[in-house]
């Protein structure tokens, strides 16, 4: 995947800074000359959690 995708927020925006940040809240790609890493498996553990969540990508 040649393909970048980059998130933005508006959340705890005023009506303000939206009108003065109009793309605030939008989803960007940007096309890129390196592949992305290949996913993996890991394990995930939660911070206070007695159990395990595991994830296989």
């Amino acid at each position: 995947m040649k393909t970048l995708f980059i998130t933005t927020t508006r959340e705890n925006m005023s009506a303000q800074e939206v009108a003065d940040y109009p793309l605030s809240g939008a989803i960007f790609t940007l096309q890129v000359a390196v592949a992305g890493m290949k996913k993996s498996r890991f394990i995930e553990r939660q911070a206070g959690s007695t159990g395990t969540t595991f994830s296989l990508g």
